[in-house]
């Protein structure tokens, strides 16, 4: 896995020369989260998400500048329709992590997070989480409005090493709500997600255990043509004390494109800027990812 977006890059050039997708609506189009799949048609997503920062603000929200600390996330997404009215659909996410946390007397570059290296004075990676997950839409008349549900469970065993922190040590109950709506002949769709996740697990594991997680989302899109999309983003998040004595919000926004690569791969890429909270980092995030959806 090592520098793993340069294959990515490499496959975008490629498909970008020879793909040829049809015209129509396309899956960018039809297929956002808050669309479930039919019965035997499965979808499979990779999305990368390096985030980095070197300003943090402190529970005043104060800003102040600090060593750079990189994470690099992979998301691998798979679901499967399972309802022949296309109602329910069942999938398992897996999260790989490597995180690389510089100091006062050695800064590492971002993009260093690629060597997915083990290292007990700077870097970890590996599997983070594991969650066996659940869509459905509880209302035949809105089927753009659809729940997704995931029991994230930690397949490593600590939190921090020597400083090093990989991710939240904490079982966690993850729930998401989708909804779009299209509008001017289906040029613009607005989408929204709201998400809850609750995290469990003994005190001594996690910081953030005994806490609510509450991220709301909201995307504007413009479709030019039916296989093309930009957007922008919106985002506040906030950490909710329900027993662990922390709490913490952030804002960010951001902006991204989409691009229907064949009739069943689309290619995303983003870019998002925290601009305040308090008790957070305040960095920026760079993403790239393919979705391949078999209708």
């Amino acid at each position: 896995m090592k520098y793993f977006l340069t294959p990515v890059l490499l496959l975008f050039v490629v498909y970008v020369a020879f793909a040829q997708p049809e015209q129509g609506q396309s899956i960018i189009q039809t297929y956002t989260p808050s669309r479930l799949l039919p019965k035997g048609s499965w979808e499979a997503k990779l999305f990368n998400n390096l985030y980095t920062e070197t300003r943090g603000a402190n529970e005043n929200g104060e800003v102040s500048d600090r060593p750079r600390a990189t994470f690099l996330t992979n998301i691998l997404e798979g679901f499967v329709g399972v309802s022949p009215n296309a109602r329910v659909n069942a999938g398992v996410i897996v999260n790989f992590r490597s995180s690389l946390i510089s100091s006062a007397e050695m800064e590492h570059p971002a993009l260093d997070a690629l060597r997915y290296a083990n290292n007990e004075e700077f870097a970890r990676s590996g599997v983070s989480y594991v969650a066996p997950s659940v869509r459905f839409t509880p209302f035949r008349s809105l089927p753009r409005l659809s729940f997704q549900s995931s029991l994230m469970l930690p397949v490593f065993e600590e939190e921090s090493v020597n400083g090093v922190f990989f991710a939240e040590r904490s079982t966690i109950w993850a729930n998401k709500v989708y909804y779009d709506h299209s509008f001017a002949n289906g040029d613009w769709q607005l989408f929204t997600e709201l998400s809850f996740d609750y995290l469990f697990g003994p005190d001594e594991e996690s910081y953030a255990n005994d806490s609510g997680f509450m991220p709301v989302s909201v995307f504007l899109s413009y479709f030019p043509s039916s296989n093309l999309t930009f957007y922008v983003n919106a985002q506040h998040a906030r950490r909710i004390d329900l027993g662990n004595n922390f709490s913490q919000h952030f804002t960010l926004v951001g902006a991204g494109a989409k691009y229907q690569l064949t009739d069943a791969l689309n290619l995303e890429i983003s870019h998002a800027q925290f601009l305040f909270g308090n008790s957070s980092g305040l960095g920026a995030t760079y993403n790239i990812g393919f979705r391949y959806v078999n209708l």
